[in-house]
């Protein structure tokens, strides 16, 4: 969570920061007209001069109001586009959190299509196969505990789950592979007269 923290964190400083500068540019700009345009008045025509002294602090108001507005607007489109790029991504990282922590996460919710939705349905798919594989392990275990109580020897079905959990986790020796190791230190080649 960690890192899609600090990149969405990020991106809301980039989106403000750009906001803030174009309506700062537009309220200077705004704001220079006015006044060019109020001294201009003034000099043309000077009984309107006190009008535009009145109308100056009323668009000086909307000025502010509209700059208030294009910053709302950005930090508010930013919040929503860090939200749906990443918030799959926080999603898959306390999954694998939960998975390293030894237990199977929950099911989590629908990413609504983002741009991570492909690595979203990896890890949902991988998730389900997680608990698909234990499942099935568990009942076979269960089996076997009920066989043993029975008396029926289940000692090559343990071994073909030994097995396949050895291959799964990519190891590649078995119990088997280890005995026939012992048995060629036995090779007359390598034995030596007394």
């Amino acid at each position: 969570m960690q890192y899609s923290k600090k990149i969405k964190g990020r991106i809301r400083i980039l989106l403000l920061a750009s906001s803030l500068a174009v309506a700062l540019v537009f309220g200077l700009s705004f704001y220079f007209s006015l006044v060019s345009a109020e001294s201009a008045l003034a000099s043309t025509v000077p009984e309107l001069a006190q009008l535009s002294e009145k109308f100056r602090s009323t668009l000086t108001l909307n000025t502010l109001a509209f700059v208030g507005i294009i910053i709302g607007s950005f930090v508010a489109l930013g919040s929503l586009v860090a939200d749906r790029l990443f918030k799959p991504l926080e999603g898959i990282e306390e999954g694998l959190g939960t998975l390293a922590s030894g237990t199977l996460p929950p099911v989590p919710e629908g990413s609504g299509g983002g741009p991570f939705d492909t690595l979203w349905e990896s890890f949902i798919s991988a998730r389900s196969f997680i608990e698909e594989r234990e499942q099935a392990e568990i009942s076979a275990l269960e089996d076997c505990v009920a066989k043993i109580g029975e008396g029926i020897d289940v000692t090559d079905r343990l071994r073909k789950l030994i097995e396949a959990k050895n291959r799964y986790s990519g190891k590649k020796e078995t119990p088997e592979g280890k005995g026939s190791d012992n048995s060629s230190s036995d090779d007359p080649i390598f034995m030596q007269p007394v």
